[in-house]
């Protein structure tokens, strides 16, 4: 979380860990572990199963994009509709996440109908995700989602 500011504000830390404390920024330390860790796992279960890499792709994918909307959806639904602000359900909002979209996966794995169409739209999915990350790091949208709540600002602290 804190590699950022260890860097000494490195731009090529900035795209992958959060540069303040917005949900927006928040979101890639479970996008970018995710992406790890099926980068990682991927070529484990290719060469020692028998599983096809369009279908983890895709499953990939729903993991990949499914995660952070839960993630917004979690945290303003409890925040905004029962005024609960806390470490704690900050912390069990990442994990519900986390095991709801790595179900999903796995779900989405199983289906039998995943088609040459699904695997592209996967590839566009992540690739944007990647693209607004790095975009919205540098310059982010005057919207709640992108807002540093402590600070009052928007997008890479300035000395």
């Amino acid at each position: 979380h804190f590699l950022y500011k260890w860097t000494g504000g490195s731009p090529a830390a900035a795209v992958f860990m959060p540069v303040n404390e917005s949900v927006w920024e928040h979101l890639k330390l479970t996008f970018y572990p995710m992406v790890l860790w099926w980068l990682v796992i991927c070529p484990l279960l290719l060469r020692q199963m028998n599983i096809e890499f369009p279908r983890l792709f895709i499953s990939f994918a729903a993991a990949a994009v499914s995660a952070p909307v839960i993630i917004v959806a979690l945290f303003y639904t409890l925040r905004g509709a029962f005024g609960i602000e806390s470490l704690t359900s900050d912390i069990l909002i990442l994990i519900a996440a986390v095991i709801i979209s790595h179900l999903l996966a796995l779900d989405v794995y199983r289906c039998e109908k995943l088609s040459k169409g699904w695997l592209i739209l996967s590839v566009i999915a992540v690739l944007l995700l990647i693209a607004a990350f790095t975009v919205f790091t540098f310059t982010p949208p005057h919207l709640p989602l992108f807002l540093d709540t402590p600070t009052g600002t928007y997008g890479i602290p300035h000395p």
